[in-house]
């Protein structure tokens, strides 16, 4: 549609009658021909800086508002009062974007007129009569990030049109009653950040609190700040008082995520994201099931990004596997790190890492030793962990001296980890035990937890929170962690009702899945550069049970029961199988995560029952909370697959029987005889001189009945626990669990004759 000043679309001539709109009066009173083709210009600048450029649907909307004009004054007889002004044929503009669905153009078309408004200020001498014009008091100055500009209600109906979504009018509303506010105040100069605040307390007052949250800022307060920069913590639970109890019970939260921010700037952007993945990305109820201490949605400060992340060494590997290309290949792990929040982990090392082998010379600077300590470094750099894993069972040779090497090693937050399956110690360590020097080297990974036993079935451990099926090579993601409070659930549910305590925990594993969806599509639409272009990795999700010993204390009224913590914990595997929808990323449960949510856990529960039963008389608690508070935790609770010792079982036994029902998983922290004290030794019927290495009889043992317990058949009536499971097809085995008549189920080389268990009924 073309148009030349004075013109008119045939439209508007044929409206009734409507005469058409000839000139148009200027904001200085003068009369100028009237331009279709300047509004229609005006509506295309608009709609290109808002991403949406059509040069037909502009013209279009200047011919809509050419016939409201012309509609509007043809009633008033074509007098001087008939002209329209410059500023309604601009409001009508707005008025018709908005009707037509162009939200994003009208917010550009309002910050168009406000930007003509500033350039027009700038170049006046003197104010109009009064000093005060519609658009605002120029005399007012607005304190911008980069500079000031005057004063201008339009940017404020702009961003609440753009970021509140709400319609013109009521946003020009809010404008306007912030607008006389400031006038009144007689500020000669204010900040946007009052600005908003201004915005916000008139939303407020107007009941407008779903607009509220849509716009308003995220940020920290002062206080909070400060005590970043000084390195305070923000939490209670994470004060020095706190951090010296879970010293003292060997579960440091240092070894959390928190632990990894090598920064200030990191650790106030993260308190940040968390804020806003609370309030924006999670509804209010899951919500309130984090902020309440029933679930802990782990590292929510870097959650746009994946946890961990799996990747081939192969993948890595650009051209022939050299020394060279081994050192090469650490840009593109550091690239990896800094994809996922938490760390990476290098499966299948050997395909990349064998031609250092070939540098035996003791400090080599192309040996497997310098290649370890260049990987300390970028992990210290980049505050994420960089792990190995899935060495095979083909790299004997390999395995010995890594494992040699890494125990050289100084063990540290940063230092490399190595995920180990029994079926790989055996290629190291047959039934009649390794060398010494390769024993003492797994001896000291161990003790160091820098070795971390794993098991796996026929999808296989490959990360934590990840399992690798087979014939699978991409990358796999752990797009995050839901931690489960189960002490808090036992108490629930009181002794011995184990049925119960089922009840409450399927609730909470359906709010795991909608967490799990709620944060992978965040994840999506925030996939950038970050990720390394892993735009097609795999994203599952990890269910932590946090303080186990703890609730199965509670439900046994006192003694823990390995076999109904494998009911436990096959309960929350199939639940989370079953309550799935499709699209749904898997749910593995693992024992890797959960430090900093455990300390948290023992210390909100610890106040909430605390300001319950202020002032009551002992005698008149419920039972399920007197002993609680007889002697409420004052270290977190305990985290991973460690029963501590339960008595009538070897360390490692009691874990084995635990972990039966889940497929594949890591043994993490390592069952050990406590502090390895003679007198520990001696309780458990071993003295002191036959059992020099502790740490690896445990997971020898732990590996030995573990293959015993998969040996029986799962219970086929555990699901009908759940309500609304009765309906379902009874609960079968893992799908990658073996049969008991299954040859791949025997016990893998290397393992010892199983050994009796003292007290043991």
């Amino acid at each position: 549609m073309e148009s030349t000043p004075g013109s008119s679309t045939p439209a508007a001539e044929g409206h009734q009658g409507a005469r058409p709109i000839e000139a148009i009066r200027k904001r200085d009173g003068r009369l100028v021909p009237f331009d279709l083709a300047k509004i229609s210009a005006a509506i295309g600048k608009a709609m290109e800086a808002a991403g949406e450029a059509d040069e037909g649907f502009a013209v279009e909307v200047a011919g809509v508002v050419e016939m409201a004009l012309a509609r509007r004054h043809s009633l008033e007889g074509g007098g001087a009062g008939s002209i329209p002004h410059i500023e309604e044929i601009q409001d009508l503009v707005e008025n018709a974007l908005v009707e037509l669905g162009r939200g994003q153009t009208a917010k550009g078309y309002i910050l168009y007129r406000d930007r003509r408004a500033r350039l027009r200020d700038a170049v006046e001498v003197h104010h109009p009569a009064g000093g005060r014009r519609s658009t605002g008091d120029p005399a007012v100055r607005v304190q911008e990030s980069e500079g000031s500009s005057n004063w201008s209600k339009g940017r404020i109906v702009a961003a609440l049109m753009g970021e509140a979504n709400l319609p013109r009018a009521t946003a020009e509303d809010v404008a306007s009653r912030v607008e006389q506010r400031v006038f009144v105040s007689k500020q000669k100069r204010i900040s946007t950040g009052l600005i908003r605040e201004m915005v916000d307390n008139e939303l407020v007052d107007m009941g407008l609190t779903r607009a509220l949250r849509r716009q308003a800022p995220l940020g920290l307060p002062r206080h909070d700040f400060s005590r970043i920069l000084r390195g305070e913590a923000l939490t209670p639970w994470e004060h020095e008082s706190f951090a010296g109890a879970m010293d003292q019970a060997g579960l440091s939260y240092v070894r959390g995520p928190r632990a990894l921010e090598v920064s200030t700037t990191r650790a106030i952007s993260s308190e940040i994201m968390r804020r806003y993945v609370l309030e924006d990305v999670l509804g209010d109820g899951l919500a309130e099931l984090h902020l309440s201490g029933d679930l802990s949605i782990e590292d929510m400060g870097a959650a746009q990004i994946p946890t961990w992340i799996a990747v081939p060494g192969d993948l890595l590997l650009s051209g022939e596997a050299t020394a060279a290309a081994a050192f090469d290949l650490l840009d593109e792990l550091a690239d990896c790190a800094r994809g996922a929040s938490i760390g990476v982990v290098l499966e299948d090392p050997a395909s990349v890492l064998q031609p250092l082998l070939r540098a035996t010379r003791a400090g080599s600077a192309m040996g497997i030793s310098a290649w370890l300590h260049a990987v300390r470094a970028i992990s210290r750099g980049s505050g994420r962990r960089i792990d190995l894993g899935g060495v095979g069972l083909r790299n004997r040779g390999f395995l010995a001296r890594l494992v040699t090497a890494m125990s050289e090693e100084r063990p540290g937050l940063h230092a490399t980890r190595l995920f180990l399956s029994a079926e790989e110690l055996g290629t190291l360590i047959g039934p009649s035990g390794g060398s010494d020097i390769v024993e003492g080297a797994i001896e000291i990974l161990l003790e160091t937890r820098r070795l971390v036993p794993v098991w796996t079935g026929e999808r296989r451990f490959a990360a934590p929170g990840c399992r690798r099926s087979p014939r699978e090579r991409g990358v796999l993601a752990c797009g995050g962690a839901i931690v489960l409070n189960l002490p808090r659930v036992a108490r629930r549910a009181g002794p011995w009702r184990e049925s119960r305590m089922f009840e409450e925990l399927s609730g909470l594993v359906r709010a795991s899945l909608e967490a799990a969806r709620a944060m992978v599509a965040f994840q999506r639409r925030s996939r950038g550069g970050e990720t390394r272009g892993f735009a097609r990795m795999r994203t599952s999700f990890a269910l932590q049970p946090s303080g186990l010993v703890e609730a199965l204390r509670t439900l046994g009224d006192g003694r823990v029961d390995p076999d109904q913590g494998a009911r436990l914990l096959g309960f929350l595997s199939e639940a989370a199988r079953r309550y799935a929808k499709p699209g749904d990323p898997e749910i593995v449960v693992s024992s890797l995560f959960g430090e900093r949510a455990s300390a948290r856990f023992a210390w909100v529960d610890a106040e909430r029952l605390r300001a319950e039963h202020a002032g009551r008389d002992q005698g008149q608690l419920f039972h399920e909370s007197e002993a609680f508070l007889d002697s409420p935790p004052e270290t977190p609770y305990s985290v991973g697959f460690d029963l501590a010792g339960p008595p009538g079982y070897w360390p490692g036994e009691a874990e084995a029987r635990l972990v039966a029902t889940l497929p594949s998983g890591a043994l993490y922290p390592l069952p050990t005889l406590l502090a390895n004290s003679p007198l520990e030794l001696e309780r458990h019927g071993v003295s002191a001189g036959e059992d020099p290495r502790p740490n690896l009889g445990a997971w020898r043992r732990f590996s030995h009945c573990r293959e015993m317990a998969w040996g029986k058949e799962a219970d086929a009536g555990l699901f009908t626990l759940i309500p609304g499971g009765a309906e379902e097809s009874p609960s079968a085995a893992p799908e990658d669990q073996p049969s008991p008549t299954d040859s791949s189920a025997s016990v893998p080389a290397g393992t010892p004759d199983p050994e009796p268990s003292p007290g043991k009924s």
